[in-house]
């Protein structure tokens, strides 16, 4: 089960341990703080960006900052990061990623 939640001011992620991640249980992935969280919270935006996390490591993917390391800009949707990128960390392919629903 893959959880967004809220403590205090700060943005996080919980998602379930896979095998071969050195801790069983619970990851918790910081997103970030809510007063300074990208306009993808803003509900006035007309077209919210998404964020995608890696099924196996945890790596996330906001559209709304892209991977400039990777050549892809800013606000690039996830729709068009090519098909055969994969995991900077873990190199699975785009198809192991999922919408984090917030």
């Amino acid at each position: 089960m893959r959880l967004l939640y809220r403590r205090e001011s700060s943005l996080f992620l919980s998602l379930p341990a896979h095998a071969g991640v050195k801790s069983e249980g619970t990851l918790h992935i910081f997103i970030g703080r809510l007063g300074s969280m990208p306009s993808m919270f803003n509900q006035a935006e007309t077209k919210p960006m998404k964020t995608y996390v890696c099924i196996v490591c945890g790596f996330v993917y906001d559209e709304s900052t892209g991977l400039p390391s990777e050549g892809i800009a800013a606000g690039t949707p996830w729709a068009d990061v090519p098909q055969d990128w994969l995991c900077p960390d873990c190199g699975v392919a785009k198809s192991d990623f999922e919408m984090v629903e917030v």
